[in-house]
């Protein structure tokens, strides 16, 4: 093992120690702050639980921190990530990680039209207002719908909750 090496890991244990300790005395502080409440027996039992946890700190690093499961979490927690990649709609679409929405023309991750996904987001509000001020604007023959649609939509809420029947 090379001299670097050797001191890189002196320099981890020494760290896991300073934060082993620094648990230790805050359970400490702990149970200092609450000894008023505690009977001297109580409070000799803590001392000498958090005193048999220093004593046996190696077997306890050794058999729990060294598990497989911790091991391969500590693994995944230091592992390099990708890079992530910002796609645009478009991109996504050619790609076929997501399709147009008919109603409302929004980007929707799906694997087609009758993926659950599209089938939900057709269900919700925003692309029910959307798909609305499309066909308005179609009706009235001007983009300029701002003023109606707050009633309109107001007008579909009102007819969701009462059970009743809105179409545009």
């Amino acid at each position: 093992m090379s001299g670097t090496t050797q001191t890189t890991t002196k320099q981890s244990e020494l760290q896991k120690s300073k934060i082993f300790m620094d648990a230790l005395n805050e359970l400490m502080g702990i149970v200092d702050d609450i000894s008023q409440e505690m009977t001297d027996e109580q409070y000799l039992n803590a001392s000498n639980a958090m005193k048999r946890l220093y004593d046996n700190k190696v077997t306890i690093v050794n058999n729990i921190m060294q598990t497989p499961v911790v091991r391969e979490h500590e693994r995944r927690v230091r592992r390099n990530l990708a890079p992530r990649v910002f796609m645009t709609d478009e991109q996504r679409v050619a790609l076929g990680k997501a399709y147009r929405c008919v109603k409302c023309d929004r980007c929707i991750s799906a694997s087609d039209q009758d993926d659950p996904n599209m089938r939900l987001h057709k269900e919700r509000e925003i692309c029910n207002n959307i798909y609305a001020s499309k066909r308005l604007s179609l009706k009235v023959g001007s983009t300029n719908i701002q003023k109606y649609l707050p009633i309109i939509n107001a007008i579909r809420r009102w007819s969701m909750k009462s059970g009743r029947e809105y179409h545009l």
